[in-house]
C-alpha cells in the first residue's frame, strides 16, 4: 500500500497554494511534514486525507484491491487533530472517555449513535490496554490536556486504519507530557497503523519514530527523504530563509540561529 501525489496543484481564490506536488508515501514508513506558516501544510494534508481535491493533478491510494482517490476510502485514514479537543469541550463536555473512543467507528466527534456490542468491547479493550491514568466513565471536560490527547489518539486508531494523520500532535503539551505522548504514539503505531504522517512546526518535536522528512516551502517541496539526509543546516536555512545550524543528539534534532 502507498499514497501518491502526481503534479498536484491547489488554487484558492486564484492563488496557488500548492504547486506541482510529486510525492510518494510508502507503507511501513513514518513521515513528518515541516514548513513555515503559509507554506501549504494544512492544504497538503487535506488533499492526502481526501478532504479536498486537487485543482489539477492526482492524489491516489494504491492497494492490492486497486487505485482510489482518498475520499473514496476514508475508512483507511485515522485523524488526530488537537483542535478537536476544544470543539468537544464546547459542545460535548460530558462525553466519557469510552464514549469518545467509540466515536472513532463513525468518524464523529459526538456520541450520536450507540456503539454496537462489538464496537463497545473494542473501545474498552483499547482503553484498558493504553490508559492507566483515569476511569473509562470520566467526563472529557474534567481531563488534563494530556489525557484528552490520549483519548483522541485512541479514537483515531480504534478502527486500525492503514494511515494515521497527526496534525501538530504535541501542541500545548509540556515536556514530560510530550515525551509520554510520543511514547504512546510510537507504541500504538507498531500495532495499529501501517503508515503515518505528522505535521509539525518545530524541529525539536520531530519524534524518534519518524523515518522520513518532507520540507514544504511556498507550496512546493523543498526536500524529502530519510530524516538524517533532509534535516541538515543547509536545507533548514533554505526553508526558513535564515542561517541555521542543525544538530542531532541521540536521535533528536535541534536548530540554532547562526546569526
Amino acid at each position: 500500500m502507498h499514497l501518491s501525489l502526481e503534479k498536484a496543484t491547489f488554487y484558492r481564490s486564484g492563488n496557488a497554494i500548492l504547486k506541482g506536488i510529486d510525492l510518494r508515501l510508502d507503507e511501513g514508513r513514518h513521515y513528518c511534514l515541516i514548513g513555515p506558516n503559509g507554506a501549504g501544510k494544512t492544504t497538503l494534508l487535506s488533499l492526502i486525507c481526501g478532504m479536498d481535491w486537487p485543482t489539477t493533478g492526482k492524489v491516489l491510494v494504491h492497494t492490492d484491491d486497486g487505485i482510489e482517490h482518498p475520499a473514496h476510502v476514508k475508512a483507511m485514514f485515522g485523524h488526530f487533530f488537537p483542535r478537536y479537543a476544544a470543539h468537544i469541550e464546547a459542545y460535548h463536555p460530558d462525553i466519557t472517555a469510552l464514549e469518545l473512543i467509540s466515536t472513532g467507528f463513525r468518524q464523529a466527534l459526538a456520541y450520536y449513535h450507540e456503539a454496537s456490542p462489538e464496537e463497545w468491547q473494542a473501545a474498552r479493550t483499547f482503553f484498558r490496554k493504553y490508559v492507566q491514568s483515569t476511569e473509562e466513565n470520566r467526563a472529557f471536560s474534567t481531563m488534563s490536556t494530556g489525557e484528552r490527547f490520549r483519548m483522541l489518539l485512541l479514537r483515531s486508531l480504534v478502527t486500525h486504519p492503514a494511515v494515521l494523520i497527526l496534525d501538530e500532535p504535541f501542541d500545548g503539551l509540556d515536556l514530560p507530557a510530550r515525551a509520554a505522548f510520543e511514547r504512546l504514539i510510537a507504541s500504538t503505531l507498531e500495532e495499529h497503523a501501517r503508515l503515518s504522517l505528522s505535521v509539525l512546526h518545530r524541529i525539536e518535536e520531530v519524534p524518534e519514530f519518524v523515518t522520513d522528512i518532507i520540507l514544504l516551502k511556498e507550496g512546493q517541496i523543498l526536500a524529502s527523504g530519510v530524516k538524517a539526509d533532509v534535516l541538515t543546516s543547509q536545507n533548514l536555512s533554505d526553508l526558513y530563509d535564515m542561517k541555521l545550524i542543525c544538530r542531532e543528539h541521540n536521535g533528536r534534532y535541534y536548530v540554532l540561529h547562526d546569526g
